[in-house]
C-alpha cells in the first residue's frame, strides 16, 4: 500500500456525507479504516469524521515510512515499542501539508495542543478497536489471550499517558479592542476607500456576512448554511436549522449548524443592508436562482464554501488595524466579550447571564458559557488588582 493516503468525502445519493480514507493510488477505501468508519462513527457529523480519519492518516504514512505492518503488528500482539510511540505522537503535532500528501511542515509550525491531543485521542480509539476486535478472535479461537491483552492495555495506556497536556488558558482566542471594532465596523462599508474586496457583489454580501458574525456571533457553518426560508427581513429574524445530510446541499464538505436551533432578532439596520444583498444582489447572479442558500459565490453563484469564506477573511486580515488572525471564530469571541459588558452593565444575575448566553450561542450545557463567563471573571480581577495596586503606590509617601 502507499503511503500517500487522502480523505474524500462520498455524498451517497440520500445526502449523507461519509468521509472515507483512500489510497491516493488506487483511489479505494482502506479496508479496516473504512469498517472503523461504518462500525462505530457512522451517524456523528461528517467534520467529526473527517477528523478521525486525518487522524489516522498520520498512522498509515507513519507506519509507511518505518516499515511496519500495522495489521501484523496487531495480528501478532507485537505492538508499538515505546520509542515508536513517542515519534507516532510527534507526527500528530505536525500540520499535514495543503496537499494531503503526507508531508509535514516543521513541528515549530505544528498544529495546536488541542489538535494534537484530538489526532492522538482518535488514534488511541482507533487502535483500541482494532486490538478489541483481535482480543474477541483470541477468545473463541482460544488463542493466548492473556499476554496480548497486556500488550494492548500498556499500549493504551502509554498513548493516554502521551496526550499532548492543554494548559488553563492555551490557545485561548481573544476578542477585538475598541479600536480594532472601530477598524473593522468601518471598512466593511461597501463605499469604504479601505474595503478590500473588489465589486458591488462581494462588497455587499460580505458586509452582510461580517455584520451577522459582528451582531449575532454566529458559527461559521451556521452562516454558510443559511436558507432564504431562514431569514424575516420584515420581523428582523432568522432561524438557525440543522439540516445534516440535506440533499438540497450541493457542497461536498456541507457547512452544518453544531450548536442547537434557535430564532435570533437582529437590528432594522441589519435589516436594510440584508434586504439590498437578497433583493438587489443576489438574484443578479444568474445561477444563484437555483438553489436557497442565502450566501453565494458572486462569480458562480453556487453556495458559498468554507474555503471560500476563508478567503473574505484573508483578505480582511491584511487591512491596517486589524489583527493578523482574524477569523469568524475572534468574531464570535468578540461577541462573547461585549455580552459579558453589556450583562454586567444591566446587574444581570450570573445564573441568569449563563441561560441567556446559552440560547443566544445555541448551547446545550453550561460548560461553554461558563467558559466565557469565567475569562471575563479574570480581565475582570485584574483589572481591579491593577487599580488596587496603583492606589497603593499613590498612598505611598514620598
Amino acid at each position: 500500500m502507499s503511503d500517500a493516503t487522502m480523505v474524500r468525502i462520498l455524498v451517497r445519493p440520500d445526502g449523507e456525507r461519509l468521509p472515507l480514507l483512500l489510497d491516493r493510488e488506487t483511489g479505494q477505501p482502506l479496508f479496516d479504516p473504512l469498517v472503523y468508519v461504518v462500525s462505530q462513527l457512522r451517524g456523528r457529523a461528517a467534520n467529526t469524521i473527517h477528523h478521525h480519519l486525518v487522524a489516522l492518516s498520520i498512522v498509515f504514512r507513519f507506519c509507511s515510512g518505518r516499515g511496519i505492518e500495522l495489521a501484523h503488528r496487531v495480528q501478532t500482539g507485537q505492538l508499538f515499542a515505546t520509542y515508536e510511540l513517542d515519534a507516532l505522537v510527534s507526527h500528530a503535532r505536525r500540520r499535514i501539508d495543503a496537499g494531503g500528501r503526507g508531508g509535514a511542515v516543521p513541528l515549530q509550525h505544528g498544529v495546536s495542543r488541542q489538535t494534537a491531543a484530538t489526532r492522538v485521542r482518535a488514534i488511541r480509539s482507533y487502535l483500541a478497536w482494532l486490538t478489541n476486535r483481535r482480543l474477541n478472535q483470541l477468545a473463541h479461537s482460544g488463542g493466548d489471550y492473556r499476554p496480548y491483552q497486556i500488550a494492548r492495555d500498556r499500549l493504551l495506556s502509554e498513548l493516554s499517558a502521551r496526550l499532548p497536556s492543554v494548559r488553563l488558558g492555551s490557545g485561548t482566542r481573544t476578542g477585538l479592542t475598541a479600536l480594532q471594532r472601530s477598524v473593522l465596523l468601518s471598512c466593511i462599508d461597501p463605499a469604504s476607500e479601505e474595503n478590500p474586496w473588489f465589486g458591488d457583489a462581494a462588497r455587499a454580501r460580505n458586509f452582510v456576512i461580517l455584520r451577522f458574525f459582528y451582531e449575532l456571533g454566529l458559527r461559521r457553518g451556521e452562516l454558510l448554511a443559511l436558507r432564504l426560508e431562514d431569514i424575516n427581513v420584515r420581523e428582523c429574524r432568522i432561524s438557525i436549522v440543522r439540516r445534516p445530510d440535506d440533499i438540497r446541499d450541493p457542497r461536498r464538505r456541507q457547512p452544518v449548524a453544531k450548536t442547537e436551533e434557535r430564532v435570533l432578532q437582529f437590528s432594522n439596520e441589519l435589516a436594510a443592508i440584508l434586504a439590498d444583498y437578497v433583493l438587489r444582489v443576489r438574484p443578479a447572479i444568474l445561477a444563484a436562482r437555483w438553489h436557497g442558500y442565502v450566501f453565494v459565490d458572486t462569480h458562480r453563484g453556487a453556495p458559498l464554501n468554507a474555503s471560500a469564506l476563508d478567503n473574505v477573511f484573508g483578505r480582511l486580515q491584511l487591512v491596517r488595524g486589524l489583527p493578523a488572525n482574524l477569523t469568524s471564530h475572534v468574531l464570535r469571541h468578540d461577541w462573547n466579550d461585549r455580552f459579558s459588558i453589556l450583562m454586567d452593565e444591566k446587574r444581570v444575575k450570573p445564573a441568569d447571564e449563563l441561560r441567556l448566553r446559552k440560547y443566544l450561542q445555541g448551547w446545550t450545557w453550561d460548560g461553554s458559557a461558563q467558559r466565557y463567563n469565567r475569562r471575563h471573571i479574570i480581565k475582570r480581577a485584574n483589572e481591579a488588582l491593577l487599580s488596587m495596586q496603583a492606589q497603593t503606590v499613590e498612598s505611598e509617601p514620598v
